[in-house]
């Protein structure tokens, strides 16, 4: 009896292992996405924000899945990965969490188009908010159509990025204690 105890729990393990594997994987691929700027001339600094796109959508289905930590800790990892200071993603990522979780009962239920637009107001204050911190931090106003152009491209994509966000996150909840919550 024990010995089945025993391999329950390496098989709980090896499940847990590679549950949080997977998990890590597809943020890091998010954090890939979300660091490049569109290819061409004209879009050198613009970047959809798939990571964002991810922490607005899994915080109203799944809120449990990603605490406020782990969220900011990917957005200090986006900082470092595009050359942005400390917390120029972390803290509007943490924000966007905090007010979407606080709005999660409306989102709930609703149709696509009213998640959609809900993306397109948390992407359009979370660029205003990003922009204004860099101004800040630089010492002078910072252009704002790159930004502007961001949260278009990110609003754009944002119906062709939902599908896989709700399929990694209903698979990342069937097999977490966390879902829901």
């Amino acid at each position: 009896m024990a010995l089945r105890t025993q391999d329950g729990w390496k098989g709980l393990l090896v499940t847990a292992a590679a549950r949080l594997g997977l998990t890590f994987l597809v943020i890091f691929v998010l954090l890939i996405a979300s660091t490049f700027p569109l290819p061409g001339a004209h879009f050198s600094e613009v970047r959809p924000a798939f990571v964002l796109m991810a922490v607005f959508y899994w915080t109203i289905l799944w809120p449990g899945v990603f605490g406020y930590f782990l969220t900011f800790s990917i957005g200090i990892a986006l900082d470092l990965m595009a050359g942005f200071p400390p917390g120029m993603n972390a803290l509007p990522l943490v924000l966007v969490q905090w007010v979407t979780f606080r709005q999660r009962k409306f989102m709930l239920g609703q149709p696509f188009r009213v998640i959609w637009a809900g993306l397109a107001l948390v992407a359009a204050c979370t660029g205003a908010l990003q922009w204004l911190m860099y101004s800040i931090f630089s010492g002078h106003a910072m252009a704002i159509r790159p930004q502007v152009m961001s949260v278009l491209v990110t609003c754009a994509l944002f119906p062709v990025a939902a599908p896989a966000l709700s399929a990694f996150g209903r698979w990342v909840a069937a097999r977490s204690s966390l879902a829901g919550k």
